[in-house]
C-alpha cells in the first residue's frame, strides 16, 4: 500500500529476497498507481505467478523505465503477461527476463508484442528454455521494430 501511495521514490531493489508469488502481486497492485518509481528490481524473489499481476500493472503504468525480473520462474503465462503489457506500454526500456522459463511461448508472445512496442531498448531473455521457434520468432519481429537495440539470447536451446 505504501508503494501505491508514494510521491518520491524513483529506485527501488527488492532483489534476492523471498517475496514470493504474493509478494510480486502486491509489487504488482502498487504499480497500477505508482507515478515515480523508474528502476525496480525483483530479480531473484520466487515471484511465480506473482509475475501476471506485474505485467496487468505494466499496461497501465507510465513511469517504470528499468525492470529486473530475472530469476522469478514467471513461466510462460507470466512471459505472456508482459508480453501483452509491452504493446501498451511506452515507458519500459530495459526488462530483463533471464532465469524465468518462459520457453517458445513466452518467446512468440513477447515477438508479437515488439511488432508494436516502440520503447523498449534492451530485452535480456537468456538461459529460459527458447529453442529455434522462438528465436525464429523474436527475429521476425526484429524487421518491423525500430526501437530494440539488445537483444541477448545466450544459453537457451537455439540450434539444440
Amino acid at each position: 500500500a505504501a508503494l501505491a501511495k508514494n510521491a518520491i521514490l524513483t529506485t527501488l531493489n527488492l532483489g534476492h529476497n523471498s517475496i514470493g508469488d504474493w509478494g510480486g502481486r502486491a509489487i504488482g497492485t502498487a504499480l497500477e498507481t505508482n507515478a515515480t518509481l523508474t528502476t525496480l528490481d525483483l530479480g531473484s524473489n520466487g515471484i511465480g505467478e506473482g509475475g501476471l499481476a506485474i505485467g496487468v500493472a505494466l499496461e497501465k503504468n507510465s513511469t517504470v523505465n528499468t525492470l529486473d525480473l530475472s530469476c522469478n520462474n514467471i513461466g510462460d503465462e507470466g512471459g505472456r503477461a508482459i508480453a501483452v503489457a509491452l504493446e501498451k506500454n511506452t515507458a519500459l526500456t530495459i526488462l530483463l527476463l533471464c532465469y524465468n522459463t518462459i520457453g517458445d511461448k513466452g518467446a512468440t508472445a513477447l515477438a508479437a508484442a515488439l511488432e508494436k512496442n516502440t520503447a523498449l531498448t534492451s530485452l535480456f531473455l537468456d538461459h529460459n528454455g527458447i529453442s529455434d521457434e522462438g528465436a525464429s520468432a523474436l527475429g521476425a519481429a526484429l524487421e518491423s521494430n525500430s526501437a530494440l537495440v539488445y537483444l541477448y539470447l545466450n544459453s537457451n536451446k537455439i540450434g539444440d
